[in-house]
């Protein structure tokens, strides 16, 4: 099954059929595992049930129980471990897809110029919430090479929206100061960045 995956896998494919194809592979294998656990588990009570009529034949010369170990069944990854090499593509859309939620949410921030507080944009809670739900997804089919190359491109989504941030301040100060309005933008960025200092290392 695994070597017929991995030939498939070789042919060009759909991100969102080989994520599919994923979590399918990755049902059966606990599927399987579960299954064939508890036919281990039922043969060990069965061995040990009749433990005390082999160790006296043991005695006359026969063979021990222990001699004969339950059969394990190491099913988990055993065929979703081909897709590991594959999904570099599910990386590269993913990546593609926050690069383009960041250029939305920057576009459409606003700010409120008659309110009497000073808040962040809310574009930073919503970009956390996305990273956030990108890599529960991404550790539920898999914790090794993926997830890794993600939070590197994940990285560089933080990057893009600072700079995306960055931009919103006034380029120069005037000799009078600055206006309210400008002053009030300054404000929105430092409180941006003060608030992704927070989550940012959980990530």
């Amino acid at each position: 099954t695994r070597d017929n995956i991995v030939t498939i896998l070789d042919a060009p494919h759909d991100v969102k059929a080989l994520v599919r194809a994923l979590a399918q592979s990755m049902a059966f294998e606990k599927e399987m595992d579960k299954r064939f656990a508890t036919e281990d588990a039922e043969f060990a009570e069965e061995a040990a049930a009749a433990g005390s009529d082999e160790s006296k034949s043991k005695e006359n010369g026969g063979k021990d129980s222990s001699d004969s170990a339950p059969l394990s069944a190491p099913f988990l990854k055993k065929v979703s471990c081909a897709f590991e090499p594959h999904l570099v593509s599910y990386v590269q859309a993913q990546k593609q897809n926050m690069d383009d939620m960041v250029d939305e949410l920057s576009y459409e921030e606003t700010i409120d110029h008659k309110s009497s507080s000073l808040d962040k944009y809310s574009s930073a809670v919503n970009l956390f919430m996305i990273i956030r739900d990108n890599l529960e997804h991404c550790a539920e089919i898999s914790n090794g090479q993926t997830l890794m190359l993600l939070q590197k491109e994940i990285k560089q989504v933080f990057r893009k929206y600072a700079d995306e941030v960055a931009v919103k301040l006034p380029k120069e100060v005037p000799i009078d100061g600055l206006r309210e309005k400008d002053v009030r933008v300054a404000c929105y960025v430092v409180n941006t960045g003060a608030y992704a200092l927070k989550p940012f290392p959980k990530l």
